[in-house]
């Protein structure tokens, strides 16, 4: 679990957390990189940036009120989004 953290890469994962993540913010400058990834659980109030325009900015199972970014746009795979954009 992460709660208001900060993760940066550049290449792979800015922020990995496994169970959820709350007010947390993830940034990756990889090709094939993860701004934010939450492998299981709830992402809430968050966001994930990727700097090309290839990589996610988040990866999430379940998402609230988040946001992913990358440099063409909107940039997210969510298997369960609610309250997004």
């Amino acid at each position: 679990t992460a709660n208001n953290c900060y993760g940066s890469s550049n290449n792979g994962r800015g922020l990995y957390a496994f169970r959820s993540a709350v007010g947390c913010y993830g940034e990756s400058s990889g090709i094939s990189g993860v701004g934010l990834y939450v492998q299981t659980g709830v992402t809430f109030a968050s966001f994930g940036y990727n700097s090309t325009s290839t990589g996610l900015g988040l990866q999430a199972y379940v998402a609230t009120g988040c946001y992913g970014q990358n440099a063409s746009g909107t940039s997210e795979l969510i298997d369960n989004k609610y309250n997004m954009p």
